[in-house]
């Protein structure tokens, strides 16, 4: 479905093939019925790959594929008729471009590592416990191993984003960091937001580190 969405974005010629495909000019996008079309041979196939077009399958839930109506036919058309488009983050990052989504400007930035820990104002217990802790929990070779949550508190200036950054370091990764207050004041759905922001520290390979969570 990827592939078949990606297409028309490579070549044009894929709006005059998709359209004769669907038997309409108009229709130059790929539908659902289309990518049933194209990859299933028979109706029980058909059937049941309907769910993979369901509002909560995997397409969808993480922002994949985005669904939209027939301009032509808003109201009247089946959801077999519905328009799909690869989302915009996906289709950059397809294409090579990995840069952070659009709808995170000013409110996530992506910071490189600090490749030691020894200058960190920190006390020497707490940097070493969180060293062994991390490093034993990213030893493990667990299939079911649960993600590492890692709560920081304190007053501002004593250094939680930097001892953050130090683990990073650690771990050769860059940080993602979100400004959760920034975030809030958005209009968009805050939910939404915050499956895509876990969705860009897998697309860029970082850690995410939430500042000023407290807010939530």
């Amino acid at each position: 479905t990827v592939i078949i969405c990606l297409a028309p974005e490579l070549q044009r010629k894929y709006d005059k093939l998709y359209a004769y495909l669907q038997d309409d000019i108009t229709r130059k996008k790929p539908s659902v019925d289309l990518v049933l079309d194209l990859l299933c041979e028979t109706h029980t196939e058909r059937w049941k790959a309907r769910t993979f077009f369901s509002g909560h399958a995997a397409l969808f839930r993480f922002g994949i594929i985005q669904m939209t109506d027939d301009p032509q036919s808003p109201s009247g058309s089946s959801d077999l008729g519905r328009f799909l488009k690869l989302d915009p983050r996906i289709l950059n990052y397809l294409l090579g471009n990995n840069s952070i989504d659009g709808r995170f400007v000013g409110i996530a930035g992506l910071h490189r590592p600090l490749p030691a820990m020894d200058d960190l104002w920190v006390d020497g217990a707490i940097k070493t416990a969180l060293l062994h802790l991390t490093q034993r929990h990213f030893s493990e070779l667990k299939a079911d191993r649960k993600r590492l949550v890692l709560y920081f508190h304190g007053p501002y200036g004593v250094g939680k984003r930097e001892l953050a950054l130090g683990i990073c370091g650690q771990l050769n990764c860059p940080m993602l960091c979100l400004d959760m207050e920034m975030l809030l004041a958005q209009e968009s759905d805050l939910e939404t937001l915050l499956r895509l922001a876990f969705r860009e520290g897998v697309l860029l390979g970082a850690a995410l580190y939430l500042d000023n969570v407290d807010v939530l």
